[in-house]
């Protein structure tokens, strides 16, 4: 049986999916109480920061969402001035960089929304939101599909509808491969905040993973760019 999508098409945004939900569920569970990817969350959490109690104060959720888009707007100014063929390695070496910046910092400080000295914790979550911000302009297509390994909103309600027009659609090919490039990156991230929130522990050590998983992709698109990038397209 022949796969609607090559298997090597999806490497390159799970692996950055998980990140982004391993980073998302540290960070709001153990460092911030904010999400560092998920703006949809945090503009909630900004909304309950009028609340007698809430999960964060106004200045932690719109400081996320603050860095996000300096993260997305100077990723998408530096994207078009690289060539192509350096483009996603750059980008992810400065995302790279920002997240092992942010282990080091929390590995030297008490963790927990409730722990972490306002001042410290704001340069943290704008740090963490920055590197998150990068990450969503490294790739936006993958096997003709559009995709975010950032959020995952547009994608449930993309799944949403192309469940309704499935059955009757000519193209059935085409619309087996969105649902599974889709529901692939979906589950990706939902699998990397669950392994963020079973590994977090206390947090000081939680964000090592993700830098790992990040130096790996670094590395596969530096030794077998044509493998990864030629994929997507």
């Amino acid at each position: 049986m022949t796969l609607p999508v090559a298997p090597r098409a999806l490497v390159l945004p799970l692996m950055l999916a998980v990140v982004a939900g391993f980073v998302d569920a540290v960070g709001f569970l153990e460092l911030f109480g904010v999400f560092p990817a998920n703006q949809s969350g945090n503009a909630i959490v900004l909304g309950l920061s009028v609340s007698d109690n809430p999960p964060a104060p106004a200045w932690a959720s719109g400081g996320a969402i603050a860095g996000f888009m300096v993260g997305t707007g100077f990723a998408f100014w530096l994207a078009g001035r690289l060539a192509e063929r350096h483009r996603r390695t750059v980008l992810l070496a400065i995302e790279l960089a920002l997240l092992v910046a942010l282990a080091v910092a929390v590995a030297q400080v008490d963790t927990g929304p409730d722990l972490l000295p306002p001042g410290w914790r704001a340069v943290l979550i704008l740090v963490a939101s920055t590197a998150m911000g990068v990450q969503t302009e490294v790739i936006r297509r993958t096997a003709g599909v559009a995709v975010a390994t950032t959020y995952q909103s547009g994608a449930i309600v993309r799944i949403g509808e192309s469940l309704a027009t499935l059955p009757g659609t000519a193209a059935r090919a085409d619309a087996v491969r969105l649902l599974s490039v889709l529901v692939a990156v979906l589950v990706a991230y939902v699998g990397g905040a669950a392994a963020g929130a079973g590994l977090g522990g206390d947090g000081r050590t939680a964000l090592v993973a993700p830098c790992v998983l990040l130096a790996i992709v670094i590395a596969c698109l530096h030794l077998r760019p044509a493998w990864l990038v030629a994929a997507d397209r």
